[in-house]
């Protein structure tokens, strides 16, 4: 069968007119373009790989791409934050940093290799040494309250890196440890990496607790998975599930995903909500959008500080009829073995 004017357009373009062509299509689009034809579907399968290949997000960051990813997968550790959406966007944000959530296992690992990347340790409070490495470990395992938080501490680097037009960029990657899996922290205690930091007594309050469904992507070691992708990339629509009240006092988070084009949905009474997926579900299940690597840093699996714990935690989804919606909020997602 004779290809179409079409796709003889796009089979005799270069790769870079190509990759500019698909790069102005939203996922949809791609998706129902790709189930046109077997030739639309090759060239389709080409640009997915172009267009979500970690490595080349990565490369930005790291000189050692592989032994990154090799690193999270033995620190159990995810990427999530503003780089998980400018990855599934397939957009990069202006002065973003890379949010890395890891357990106290591997995080002198972690901080050491970063420091061997050629990145500093910039927080205000002390300098990255010996004291500032084991605060973390010394309050995972001292009796804490709610009031603390979930974060055991956070960690600041970043590093100057020349671009091939000239200009000199600074790189920022945070550290973030925290008392549980990264995944369930991801799903149930996210937050907004703005940090007020004049004033602040406790690490509680120096981290503004906000979950919202648009910020629930993620990369591990060997896949990318998005929770919401409905609502996030086609309705750019967020849904806010959790608030702790410091956060209503700083709204930079508000301001930063609005000027992002998102609508961020707070009132138990919004009729967006019905858009949502509601009820049971599973990290990777059928409403995520999951993006498998296929270049495997690892072939034996390897193993991590915590045994490589399985991501697929199951979580329900509640909206206002239930009448468990936090103030300020739109949604709740809870543990599923907690709410049956």
């Amino acid at each position: 069968m004779e290809p179409s004017s079409f796709e003889s357009f796009l089979l005799r373009s270069s790769s870079a007119v190509l990759c500019r062509i698909l790069q102005q299509a939203d996922v949809l689009s791609l998706v129902s373009l790709s189930r046109t034809s077997k030739t639309l579907h090759a060239i389709y399968r080409w640009f997915a790989e172009k267009a979500w290949d970690p490595n080349w997000r990565y490369r930005q960051y790291f000189a050692h791409v592989h032994a990154f990813r090799r690193l999270l997968r033995r620190c159990d550790a995810l990427v999530s934050g503003s780089f998980a959406l400018q990855y599934f966007e397939r957009k990069r944000y202006i002065n973003s940093d890379m949010d890395i959530y890891l357990r106290t296992g591997g995080v002198i690992e972690m901080c050491d290799w970063l420091k061997k990347e050629g990145y500093r340790c910039t927080d205000r409070g002390a300098a990255y040494g010996q004291a500032s490495r084991t605060q973390h470990v010394i309050r995972a395992v001292t009796s804490r309250g709610p009031e603390h938080g979930p974060l055991l501490g956070v960690y600041s680097f970043q590093r100057m890196v020349a671009t091939i037009e000239g200009h000199v960029e600074v790189m920022k990657i945070q550290l973030i440890v925290v008392d549980t899996s990264p995944i369930e922290h991801i799903l149930f205690e996210f937050h907004s990496s703005e940090r007020p930091w004049r004033g602040i007594r406790t690490l509680a309050d120096s981290i503004v607790l906000v979950l919202t469904a648009a910020v629930m992507n993620f990369l591990s070691a060997d896949e990318a998975i998005s929770i919401f992708p409905m609502t996030t990339f086609e309705d750019r629509t967020s849904f806010v599930s959790h608030l702790r009240s410091t956060a209503e006092r700083h709204c930079a988070w508000k301001r930063k995903y609005r000027k992002r084009g998102f609508d961020i949905v707070a009132d138990q009474k919004s009729r967006s909500v019905s858009r949502l997926v509601l009820g049971c579900r599973t990290v990777g299940d059928r409403h995520c959008w999951r993006i498998k690597f296929r270049d495997t840093v690892l072939p034996d699996g390897g193993r991590g500080y915590y045994n490589n714990p399985s991501i697929r935690i199951p979580f329900e989804v509640w909206s206002a009829d239930m009448g468990i919606v936090s103030e300020g909020c739109s949604i709740k997602i809870a543990d599923t073995y907690v709410w049956r």
